[in-house]
């Protein structure tokens, strides 16, 4: 193999979803702008997205709760964190019910 020659080490995954999944996939892909993979990419790797606030808030709890085995780690930073978190996911809400 030549020095100018870059590895690809990236991994290919494969999901098989429902036609309406599929339809779902699509409308939110174009609410955002994005392709299906690059929308899907996003949520598998929870990364926010434009122009979805409410998911992006929703993703942050997700990771909040997975840091979590019980009540006694809820340490300053995380309930700082949540604290931020659940105002943020208010706003949005609110933001989107007014829509």
């Amino acid at each position: 193999m030549s020095k100018n020659k870059a590895v690809d080490t990236r991994v290919s995954i494969t999901i098989h979803v429902t036609p309406p999944e599929a339809r779902r996939l699509e409308v939110d892909a174009a609410n955002v702008g994005k392709t299906r993979s690059a929308l899907v990419r996003s949520r598998v790797l929870r990364q926010p997205e434009d122009g979805a606030p409410l998911m992006a808030c929703l993703a942050q709890l997700l990771r909040i709760h997975h840091r979590l085995d019980d009540v006694c780690q809820l340490d300053d930073p995380i309930r700082r964190e949540l604290l931020v978190t659940v105002r943020a996911l208010t706003e949005a809400a609110r933001a989107e019910a007014a829509e």
